[in-house]
């Protein structure tokens, strides 16, 4: 697994350089919102409360923040809650850029993945990777926390 996953990134940094593109990843540490329910566990504050409305607008801020200091086109972001926390992030960052979501398989924590990007997604690419099974210690494991899809740099981009 960690061979398929070093080979992507060469990919990845191969792509990026020759066209051009940033890209970068974020742990957003238990990203959650404070809207009820909460899947899996939460981080902040005693077990079982949720982060109030300003905790998650300042960790949402801060994230954009990052991304744009590092004027990337493309964040792949791991641990957070669901669709709605990560669609937060968006509201300060610039017209343009879109957030890939598929809900994740994760059942002991409740984190999802998404994809913040920049670019043209290719319609109907987003994928949780169904089929993808690894090995560890002599057991066969499915991944959590999998998410790609196809983006392009073109302005517009339809898949038939």
């Amino acid at each position: 697994m960690r061979a398929a996953t070093a080979l992507l990134l060469l990919l990845f940094s191969a792509i990026t350089q020759a066209e051009g593109m940033g890209l970068m990843t974020i742990n957003a540490e238990w990203f959650w919102d404070e809207n009820p329910p909460q899947e899996g566990h939460i981080a902040f504050g005693p077990a079982g409360n949720p982060p109030t409305t300003k905790q998650v607008e300042l960790e949402a801020y801060g994230i954009a923040q990052v991304i744009l200091r590092a004027d990337a086109d493309l964040v792949a972001l791991t641990e957070v809650e669901g669709n709605t926390a990560a669609s937060r992030i968006l509201k300060y960052l610039p017209s343009g850029w879109s957030l890939a979501f598929d809900k994740g398989r994760d059942s002991a924590t409740g984190q999802d993945v998404a994809i913040l990007h920049r670019l043209s997604l290719v319609e109907g690419t987003v994928t949780d990777f169904p089929d993808a099974y690894g090995t560890y210690q002599g057991e066969r494991k499915r991944p959590s926390k999998i998410l790609g899809a196809a983006l392009s740099t073109s302005p517009l981009v339809r898949h038939l």
